[in-house]
């Protein structure tokens, strides 16, 4: 493969990626928030590929080491999953901020049954993941992950009221 159809081919991927949003976010602000989250991680993921590829030309050029090594990521896609025979309500609280303003939740996302959501979110944050089979918030479940550490969930009734000898 040329250089130029492979370079045409990795912009093309980011802009179909960044174009892309969560079916399942039913809440405006949500999703407008995730299409923000999708452009910055798609902007820096080109800016990182073209950085690369200078600073190889370059470093070949001038018969250096002066190689580009790109940043550690911010962003991850993470799975919710939703393992139920009936349509789960889900709300995702942080206390971290995207914006210097807003909170980085997602609220009122519905993941039909047995299918699953991929959102992308911040690395290193930690989620109070709010679910239920029904629109009621008196009756969710509450669980809590930190991005670091997982990358997808399998959203399952009752799954946090655990009956341990009782």
């Amino acid at each position: 493969m040329k250089p130029k159809t492979f370079f045409l081919l990795i912009l093309f991927i980011a802009a179909l990626l960044s174009c892309s949003s969560p079916r399942y976010i039913n809440d405006s602000i949500s999703h407008k928030r995730q299409k923000e989250l999708r452009a910055s991680r798609s902007g820096n993921v080109v800016i990182d590929v073209l950085l690369t590829i200078g600073s190889l030309i370059f470093s070949s050029a001038t018969e250096s080491d002066a190689i580009y090594f790109p940043q550690g990521q911010r962003f991850k896609r993470f799975k919710l999953i939703n393992t139920a025979t009936d349509t789960m309500y889900v709300n995702m609280l942080t206390d971290a901020t995207w914006d210097n303003e807003d909170y980085c939740d997602f609220m009122d996302i519905r993941i039909p049954p047995e299918k699953k959501c991929k959102i992308l979110v911040p690395i290193g944050v930690s989620y109070n993941i709010y679910f239920g089979v029904t629109n009621d918030p008196e009756k969710d479940e509450l669980l809590e992950v930190d991005t670091h550490e997982v990358r997808k969930v399998a959203l399952t009734p009752g799954m946090t009221q655990g009956d341990w000898g009782e």
